[in-house]
């Protein structure tokens, strides 16, 4: 039984960039900023007017210290970026990795 599927953007780690749709509207060219933007919500339910509340993860570490992974639990999905810093929203993804 598979638990968890590595999608990577782009030829990486001698795999082959993943060719599919990927996975809750995301893009390989994403930044960090965008994808918190993807992930967020109404800071008011009610009212799109009161402005956005940014998706940010559960979450996170940096294992490997070239890498920020990003964790989000409520949508099965954990984001890999292309920098270690959590503060680098322009930093790309490295690869996702979608969890049952």
């Amino acid at each position: 039984m598979i638990q968890t599927a590595y999608l990577y953007v782009s030829n990486a780690n001698n795999f082959v960039a993943y060719k599919g749709a990927l996975p809750l509207g995301l893009a390989s060219n994403d930044t960090m900023a965008t994808v918190e933007q993807k992930f967020g919500q109404p800071k008011v339910e009610h009212a799109p007017q009161a402005g956005w509340e940014q998706g940010l993860p559960e979450e996170s570490s940096s294992p490997d210290h070239f890498h920020y992974w990003a964790i989000y639990n409520r949508f099965g999905v954990t984001i890999v970026y292309n920098s270690p810093s959590p503060n680098d929203k322009g930093a790309t993804i490295h690869a996702i990795l979608v969890s049952k």
